[in-house]
């Protein structure tokens, strides 16, 4: 079984235009991180210094106040700047990388205060809620998802000044790159793994040998799944090696609702620890939606068909939804169950969002893990019966 699996794996990654394509992918990436201003990043982080550790008022107020000056001192020079140009004095201004950093520092501190009080707002009204539930004798759905909500929203971390761009970057690559570079390489990568067996007549022979309709499928799955963690591997090596280079990976324990993409998650988490779940997920999408194109590649003669099929699943509820800005209720609920949805991950943890099950708050990312759990355990069993009933011609 191992030699099968060896012979099964060199066949996919042999394919020269796959080599390619990961190639083409990678050096894009290398040049959108070119265009980064490295010289702003290293103020800013040099910048967050002494606002390291636990924010508290007196310390946003402060901050506060420095960011007033600031901006005071930022509109004096271009006062002083305008009046020199009307005067054809020939000055150009020149941006103050220094006085940026400061400026982009104290804004960003007063957003997390600000973040942390809204936050504490939304404690206090579920709270209100809940006893009002409670003197009611109620305790219905809502109830118990406000419970769910508020138990949530207690246990967060209070916000930081601590500088956390690298962790950011980190995370922002699995629904950005990550999503669109792992998503193509999959189609490319496994459209063709039994498409190609019926274009080369391979079929008949595999199908009419003693393990053709059981052992080989096994290894032709174990073989694609391989390839596309080893492409998840590559892409995450790259991505935190560029991102620590460039960006640092301070910050480590940073609380995840810091990043204002989640900013209102409920996920008691830091930006490291998220990262690493994110990962994990980010690959059992990955998995999911290979499963899904091996399968459109038995039903399919020509791989075509499963890569231009498989782009429409993966890639329409984004376009419709992200794009269009489409806001049909049907088509919303493609996206929040979909496979982008799943690979990109952000919304799964992004907010506080549950599911009715029989009066039951369930979180959407639970839903979300065993529905995929169940409809890739369906697609393995359809990938071997839709298989094993080939006709041999």
């Amino acid at each position: 079984m191992f030699e099968l699996v060896k012979f099964e794996l060199y066949k996919i990654v042999s394919r020269k235009f796959n080599i390619l394509a990961l190639s083409v992918f990678i050096l894009l990436y290398f040049f959108s991180i070119s265009q980064f201003n490295l010289e702003y990043i290293q103020h800013f982080r040099n910048m967050h210094i002494e606002w390291k550790g636990p924010l508290t008022e007196e310390r946003v107020a402060i901050a506060r106040q420095e960011l007033r000056e600031l901006e005071a001192q930022r509109e004096e020079d271009w006062e002083k700047y305008r009046a020199d140009h009307q005067n054809q004095n020939g000055v150009i201004f020149e941006w103050d990388e220094t006085l940026g950093s400061k400026l982009d520092v104290r804004f960003d501190l007063a957003n997390r205060w600000e973040r942390f009080e809204n936050r504490n707002a939304l404690l206090a009204d579920l709270r209100a809620e809940i006893r009002t539930a409670e003197a009611a004798g109620l305790r219905d759905f809502d109830y118990s998802k406000n419970l769910m909500h508020y138990n949530m929203l207690s246990g967060l971390k209070p916000p930081s000044g601590d500088y956390f761009r690298g962790w950011g970057q980190l995370i922002d690559f699995a629904k950005t790159f990550g999503f669109v570079i792992l998503g193509a390489l999959i189609l490319l990568t496994l459209a063709p793994v039994f498409a190609d067996e019926y274009a080369v007549k391979m079929d008949s022979l595999i199908l009419s040998s003693r393990h053709g309709r059981k052992k080989v499928v096994t290894a032709k799955i174990v073989a694609s799944l391989f390839a596309v963690f080893s492409y998840a591997v590559i892409l995450l090596i790259m991505n935190v090696t560029v991102n620590s280079a460039l960006f640092s990976l301070d910050g480590s324990r940073v609380a995840l609702q810091e990043l204002f993409l989640y900013r209102h998650s409920p996920f008691n988490l830091y930006v490291s620890q998220y990262f690493f779940i994110q990962q994990a997920t980010h690959l059992f999408g990955a998995a999911a939606f290979s499963l899904l194109v091996l399968l459109l590649s038995v039903f399919s003669r020509n791989a075509l068909i499963p890569f231009f099929t498989g782009g429409a699943i993966y890639a329409g509820p984004f376009f419709l939804t992200r794009v269009l800005n489409i806001e049909h209720e049907l088509i919303q609920r493609l996206m929040d169950f979909s496979y982008s949805q799943l690979i990109m991950v952000e919304e799964l943890f992004s907010n506080f969002q549950v599911i009715n099950l029989f009066g039951m708050p369930v979180l959407y990312l639970h839903a979300t893990y065993f529905l995929f759990l169940l409809i890739s355990a369906v697609t393995i069993y359809l990938i071997y019966y839709g298989f094993a009933k080939q006709q041999v011609i």
